[in-house]
């Protein structure tokens, strides 16, 4: 069974683009299967382990005190029971892919631990991102994204880069939803020729595949369109959005940095107040470490000097 593992910020394709490639009968696929995140972080880095639920959190410190466990040895036990869980899921398809967004953030650790796994890194312009988790999953003020999502959009895009930038730049394929989007069928022509699979034009359909039903994952588009080209990024309406807080946040990433992950933008003089807030609430992962820190007034006042929601209902 071989490993493929595809990453992006969410909001970024990912569904799309998992349900085309599991039309081919060589590849088996599962929804988005999440276990390696749980494993990873639990066994191989409890130390910079951060969730919400307790139980997890818990375990995860139990194991950084308590194990004598070297991390050689950790690792081999992480890997001989997802290679059984893995192997499970994949049935006699050749090909496993595990679509998990959030794996960015375990990127290393999953190269070091599966050394024959590949990985696909989908990129989208990470303004369409913001805009589309905002519009999305209603996250209409800069404490409710921090709280939720300052991962997804300040860390992801860093990390994903990062990744292709380092030792396993070999074992990557990096592609972009705008390119997908733009020029469907020679875009993943390339990328099946990639995954050694065979390419049909009737794969392009993501409504044909079953094999990747459930709850997690993009439920909204999926099934609404016959062909890539109408996920276009179009659809985002950027009137309705606080432009402020997005060109914030593009300046925030830098336009050197977006150079390098593939996209050109006009720098802005200044952060606006709610992307500050936004930054300022996101870095200390909450309220509780913002009142710690005392900087939950200067979140408040912040936001007081900009009013603007970041999505506007129509």
């Amino acid at each position: 069974m071989n490993l493929v593992f595809l990453v992006s910020q969410p909001r970024s394709g990912s569904t799309m683009l998992q349900r085309i490639i599991a039309n081919s009968p060589q590849v088996a696929s599962s929804n988005e299967p999440w276990i390696s995140l749980s494993v990873i972080n639990t066994l191989l880095k409890p130390q910079e382990f951060r969730a919400g639920d307790s139980d997890t959190h818990f375990t995860a410190r139990a194991v950084q005190e308590n194990s004598g466990i070297p991390y050689t040895e950790r690792a081999q036990i992480a890997k001989s029971w997802l290679d059984e869980y893995y192997t499970r899921l994949s049935g006699a398809c050749p090909i496993f892919l595990d679509k998990t967004p959030r794996y960015y953030k375990i990127l290393p650790q999953l190269a070091s631990t599966f050394p024959e796994a590949r990985f696909i890194i989908l990129k989208r312009y990470p303004a369409d991102v913001c805009r589309s988790v905002i519009k999305t999953w209603k996250n209409y003020s800069a404490l409710k994204l921090a709280k939720e999502h300052y991962e997804d959009l300040s860390d992801a895009p860093l990390l994903l880069q990062e990744f292709l930038e380092s030792e396993y730049k070999n074992r990557s394929y990096c592609l972009r939803y705008e390119d997908i989007v733009g020029n469907a069928q020679s875009t993943l022509k390339r990328l099946f020729h990639w995954l050694k699979i065979d390419f049909q034009e009737s794969f392009l359909d993501p409504s044909r595949s079953t094999a990747v039903e459930g709850s997690l994952g993009d439920q909204s588009n999926v099934h609404l369109h016959d062909n890539p080209k109408d996920l276009s990024d179009r659809s985002l309406d950027r009137s309705i959005f606080n432009e402020p807080f997005i060109n914030s946040y593009l300046a925030d990433l830098g336009t050197d940095f977006l150079g390098r992950y593939g996209y050109e933008w006009e720098p802005q003089s200044k952060l606006s107040p709610s992307y500050r807030a936004y930054k300022l609430y996101g870095e200390h992962a909450g309220a509780r470490q913002a009142y710690r820190f005392g900087h939950f007034l200067k979140v408040r006042t912040l936001l007081a000097m900009d009013s603007k929601p970041l999505h506007q209902k129509r």
